[in-house]
């Protein structure tokens, strides 16, 4: 009978699994990875300001653009309508983007352009103004193309 060996990733188990095998415990991933974290400012949906007396004109929401190796990774500090997703992955240079919402805050949700026509949640609970997403997505896009560069 053959037994499928332990595998550690971070760390020794021989003393509990003689047979264990480590992986990438040693490895300097710093050459591979590339990566864009910046705060760009939005403006604020005037009629949502209105309403809840905020003094700002815009907020800074964190974006950040990861790649490694064939991999992007683009995060928004939101729940972001998903054509405003798919337009960066679609127009990624990258073998395979992923999509990662609600990271580094939660700014509520940000729909797309043409939603605002239909009103609803989506637009009713938007901080931001109409096209916020689309911009969005096009600086996720000339980052990620930024990164392919480099």
């Amino acid at each position: 009978e053959k037994s499928v060996p332990n595998v550690s990733y971070n760390g020794s188990t021989v003393a509990s699994c003689p047979n264990t095998f480590i992986v990438s415990s040693k490895i300097d991933w710093t050459p591979y990875f590339k990566l864009i974290c910046e705060k760009i400012p939005y403006p604020l949906n005037k009629e949502r300001k209105e309403k809840s007396g905020e003094k700002a004109e815009v907020y800074n929401l964190q974006m950040t653009t990861l790649a490694i190796g064939d991999l992007a990774f683009a995060t928004v500090p939101c729940e972001w309508h998903d054509t405003c997703g798919r337009s960066v992955r679609e127009a990624s240079p990258f073998l395979m983007t992923f999509i990662h919402g609600y990271t580094n805050g939660a700014s509520r949700y940000i729909p797309a352009a043409f939603c605002w026509n239909n009103g609803g949640y989506e637009v009713k609970s938007c901080y931001f103004e109409c096209g916020t997403g689309e911009k969005m997505a096009r600086h996720h896009i000339d980052k990620l193309w930024e990164l392919y560069r480099s």
